[in-house]
């Protein structure tokens, strides 16, 4: 398990300054996006695309939700082999990097897995 935390001052994005390099690893991140929000973070060694559109299913019922019907807040590492998930409290958006605020990320492919499978629609990085 790590914890990432920043505060107020320290005018970052959580997911492509802090966590991301930490864990090693590109990442895809759920947050509720209002303008301005940030676009998918392409140009480091470790990217974080934005999720459009995820989908959930039961046994016998299937969700879904754009970006914009869902205030989650949570990454998922893209590497199968680097199994992260991340459950936080700030949004992937301009106006979040001057909060304070934090992310819980716990290695661990079962729960990996049900979270990579939910993600449908990517705000991809140019190739």
């Amino acid at each position: 398990m790590r914890i990432f935390a920043k505060s107020s001052s320290y005018h970052v994005d959580l997911y492509s300054d802090l966590v991301a390099p930490n864990l090693t690893t590109s990442l895809y991140a759920e947050t509720w996006r209002r303008k301005p929000f940030l676009p998918s973070y392409c140009s480091d060694t470790y990217q974080v695309e934005n999720v459009d559109y995820i989908s959930l299913s039961t046994a016998t019922e299937r969700f879904h939700f754009n970006y914009t019907n869902d205030h989650s807040k949570w990454a998922v590492s893209k590497d199968w082999t680097e199994p992260w998930v991340c459950i936080g409290d700030l949004n992937r958006a301009e106006p979040q990097m001057r909060r304070g605020g934090g992310t819980v990320c716990l290695r661990n492919y079962i729960i990996w897995s049900n979270f990579i499978n939910a993600v449908h629609n990517i705000e991809k990085c140019p190739n």
